[in-house]
């Protein structure tokens, strides 16, 4: 988004749009008590700051994070291909050996 807009359009979106969700849940906070006995809110919130917290450390234990690693080795495929691709980039001999880590670059 940031490389296809201007940088002042994604600095006010991102304050619209906090702004909004500041407001929202300040309504929404401030509602559900009107309906929802409080003694109930605190009970609910307590148990879903448990699950979220056993839900981190489960991931954190078992790095279930296999969507994030499989997204950073297609972007560093794409890196790579667009840089063998790219006549100003010069790679040492090694890069063969080592899978086409670059070692060193000359831009001109």
């Amino acid at each position: 988004m940031a490389a296809k807009n201007s940088i002042w359009m994604i600095f006010i979106s991102s304050i619209l749009a906090n702004s909004l969700m500041a407001t929202l849940s300040y309504v929404l906070g401030f509602y559900s008590t009107q309906f929802i006995p409080l003694s109930y809110v605190r009970w609910i919130s307590t148990c879903l700051f448990i699950l979220f917290g056993l839900q981190m450390l489960y991931e954190s234990v078992f790095n279930r994070i296999d969507g994030n690693f499989k997204e950073l080795q297609e972007v560093e495929e794409d890196l790579d291909q667009s840089l063998l691709s790219d006549p100003s980039y010069s790679f040492s001999s090694q890069d063969s050996n080592n899978n086409n880590q670059i070692k060193s670059f000359n831009i001109e």
